[in-house]
């Protein structure tokens, strides 16, 4: 269990770079942009499979490359890319937050 619930970290860590990068440009709105995304994501999965969407379509999903590890294998190439996308994600809103101009106390 512990192995199933550690492969959903990617995909975590990809929606938590995302979510900060908004908070970096727009702080008002970042968490209705969070939720909308995880949201999103989550239902096109959901949907995009029910309606026999092409497979690449569903694909653009993270939560379609998160394998179900007790019936298949940790899928390692998309954990890293996942990664990869949320160290850059966190990287362009440290880049944003030091653009702001905020006045330190």
């Amino acid at each position: 269990m512990l192995e199933a619930g550690a492969n959903c970290l990617p995909a975590a860590l990809l929606f938590l770079g995302l979510a900060a990068l908004a908070y970096a440009i727009v702080p008002r709105a970042s968490s209705a942009i969070a939720y909308t995304l995880v949201a999103l994501t989550f239902l096109w999965q959901l949907v995009g499979s029910l309606l026999g969407a092409p497979g690449w379509l569903v694909g653009l999903t993270p939560f379609a490359h998160v394998g179900a590890i007790p019936a298949q294998s940790f899928r390692a190439g998309a954990a890293a890319v996942m990664v990869a996308m949320a160290a850059a994600a966190v990287a362009a809103a440290l880049v944003a937050f030091r653009r702001r101009d905020l006045v330190g106390a």
